[in-house]
């Protein structure tokens, strides 16, 4: 498959950047605005799903976004490559600590989000000396090596929110491989919240009525036909299918909460009262990976 067949899932991100507009994230409502999440969002999925959406999914992707965060505080290497960057703001907050971040993503996206998050940084006075967007193709070696070299051989993690579902079993063995890679020559770790998310997927649809099941799973189908990826049967069905696929790749793993109250969600309040309780109960029981490899 080439660059362009996966460009198609890039509208996916605009989405993204809308659900977390509805947070108190940084930077995330002006990325909103001007890469007009919300329309994105409605030709996605529909004006009346992404209504039944907005009770559930704002809490979702903070919960998320905040959870890479919080991985990437534990591992402390400071400077952070994201992939499948997006419409990812983090990169803003990396550099105003005094770190570096390279966010790395398809052509198309990089073109969009690169002068934007440069836009940002100036108008806020973030010094964007250590800002750094690359076009990457996360399944090309070479390419994957090139974005590293804005590190200039210092130490840094790796992490990702919404790639792996996109990627067959045999493209994410080539992307574990670029991966442990890099980071053997680094002693870092990767971070990633797509291991389980689609056991959160379920947890939810297990709470909900027949009807919005079915809009739901229609919903999912229609992205996945639109992005070209089976969006579905990429995932890992078990636990233990994704600790013997990365145990194999040669990572050694630890996992935490995705919410374990180590942060504020600022959704939670503005979420509908019979949806807090199920959402906390969810977010609590999925977890994010740290993956290092094996030495």
């Amino acid at each position: 498959m080439n660059v362009q067949d996966y460009s198609k899932i890039s509208p996916t991100a605009k989405m993204t950047a809308y659900w977390r507009a509805k947070s108190d994230i940084p930077h995330s409502r002006e990325v909103a605005q001007v890469m007009r999440g919300e329309d994105m969002t409605q030709q996605l999925i529909g004006q009346q799903m992404t209504s039944v959406m907005a009770q559930y999914s704002p809490m979702v992707f903070e919960a998320r976004y905040k959870a890479i965060n919080r991985g990437l505080q534990l591992c402390k290497a400071g400077n952070v490559l994201e992939l499948a960057s997006g419409l990812s703001p983090r990169g803003l907050g990396v550099v105003d600590a005094g770190y570096t971040y390279v966010g790395a993503d398809l052509p198309n996206m990089i073109a969009e989000s690169a002068p934007l998050m440069t836009s940002i940084a100036v108008h806020d006075g973030i010094d964007t000396a250590h800002l750094f967007y690359e076009a990457v193709n996360v399944l090309d070696q070479q390419q994957m090596g090139k974005a590293s070299k804005h590190f200039k051989g210092q130490s840094f993690d790796i992490c990702n929110e919404g790639l792996l579902m996109y990627l067959n079993l045999e493209e994410k063995t080539r992307l574990c491989a670029n991966i442990h890679e890099l980071l053997t020559r680094v002693r870092g770790s990767w971070i990633t919240t797509d291991i389980e998310f689609h056991f959160l997927r379920a947890k939810l649809l297990n709470s909900v009525n027949l009807e919005v099941r079915e809009m739901y799973k229609n919903a999912i189908a229609d992205i996945s036909s639109r992005v070209g990826r089976d969006m579905i049967n990429n995932e890992f069905l078990h636990i233990e299918d994704a600790t013997a696929f990365f145990t194999q790749a040669g990572f050694t793993f630890r996992r935490f909460p995705f919410y374990d109250g180590s942060y504020a969600l600022s959704t939670l309040e503005a979420a509908p009262e019979y949806v807090r309780e199920p959402l906390l109960e969810v977010l609590s029981s999925i977890h994010v990976w740290i993956l290092t490899p094996m030495l």
